[in-house]
């Protein structure tokens, strides 16, 4: 299983030579075809990641994306705030495009970490429903995930991915994985890798995420919390327009 963290977010899983769906929104693509060789992925996505970074950016929560790290861990919780990252409505499995986006539970304590400390954690939950769609949905266990795209870089959002989903994350020395991917079968296409087998040994990791149990099993009441707060933001749109 490979997840992408870029501009949106990408769970991704090899499924052969057998394409596959689920009955609350992952869908079947074509992961890549070589000569007579052609693999299926099962793929889910929501939409808003990166872009919910560079907001966070514009609208003055840090300056740049790298100090984002050590700004939500300098507090020890999210002060009972929460955010739902819908600028793009939600997809898989709440599927509701009139979505809206915002914050819950902002108080006179809450700092400006905190509210980005509720951004970066919305960045996994939605992650986090897109996995349990998968194992519900699926007939196959993945051992561990590979992460790539800008937001894997940051530590504190892959180590709670980790700890929710309960599988060692791996992340690559680049990240930017997809266009590492055209490359490899355009190398292989004219011949310059014999076979698959040669790619194996450029693949290099930067860094396993181990699962911490300590800190998986208090954050999912956390998660919890932040799914009954996507419940009140879901046909947001609707509302506006009966109140207008």
């Amino acid at each position: 299983m490979k997840i992408t963290l870029g501009t949106g977010t990408f769970l991704c899983a090899n499924t052969g030579c057998t394409p596959s769906a689920s009955i609350t929104g992952l869908y079947p693509v074509v992961g890549w075809r070589f000569k007579n060789e052609l693999v299926y992925v099962l793929e889910g996505s929501s939409n808003d990641t990166g872009s919910l970074i560079n907001w966070a950016v514009n609208i003055g929560l840090m300056d740049d994306p790298k100090e984002s790290g050590e700004l939500v861990t300098s507090v020890s919780n999210n002060d009972g705030v929460y955010f739902v990252p819908a600028f793009s409505g939600l997809q898989t499995p709440v599927n509701d495009v009139k979505a809206g986006s915002g914050f819950i539970g902002v108080k006179p304590t809450t700092k400006k970490e905190h509210l980005l400390r509720s951004i970066l954690e919305s960045i996994v939950f939605r992650v986090v429903q897109l996995y349990r769609v998968y194992i519900d949905e699926s007939c196959y266990s993945p051992a561990s995930v590979r992460v790539d795209g800008g937001v894997s870089k940051n530590d504190f959002v892959i180590q709670l991915l980790a700890d929710l989903i309960g599988l060692p994350v791996e992340r690559p020395k680049t990240t930017e994985v997809s266009a590492i991917g055209a490359a490899y079968l355009a190398g292989l296409s004219i011949g310059f890798w014999a076979c698959k087998d040669e790619l194996l040994s450029l693949n290099k990791v930067d860094q396993i995420f181990i699962p911490n149990a300590e800190n998986s099993n208090p954050y999912m009441k956390i998660y919890l919390n932040w799914a009954e707060a996507v419940k009140r933001f879901c046909g947001w749109y609707n509302n506006e327009k009966s109140t207008s």
